[in-house]
């Protein structure tokens, strides 16, 4: 994580916001007040939702069952299409 001053912010915001996007790096700048967290939109939005989806106890816990459960091999593309197309007539 890079931290950065008011100072060193202000004459280097593009290149920072580029270089964020670039690297997928959050970049902490900090004032005298506060520090404040730059990310891009596309990683705020996956916080979003990854709270979203570790808000309730239900969710938490089908989530961690389906991450226990043994990967499997699936069904072929072409499988699913027909499954779908029969659900629809």
């Amino acid at each position: 994580m890079i931290v950065l001053t008011e100072n060193d912010m202000s004459p280097r915001i593009l290149t920072v916001l580029h270089d964020i996007e670039e690297s997928e790096e959050a970049v902490v700048l900090a004032t005298a007040k506060k520090k404040f967290v730059i990310v891009s939109e596309e990683e705020y939005n996956g916080w979003q939702e990854t709270n979203y989806l570790l808000s309730s106890e239900t969710n938490r816990k089908a989530l961690q069952e389906a991450m226990n459960e043994k990967p499997t091999d699936g069904i072929e593309l072409n499988d699913a299409i027909r499954k779908l197309e029969s659900r629809s007539n």
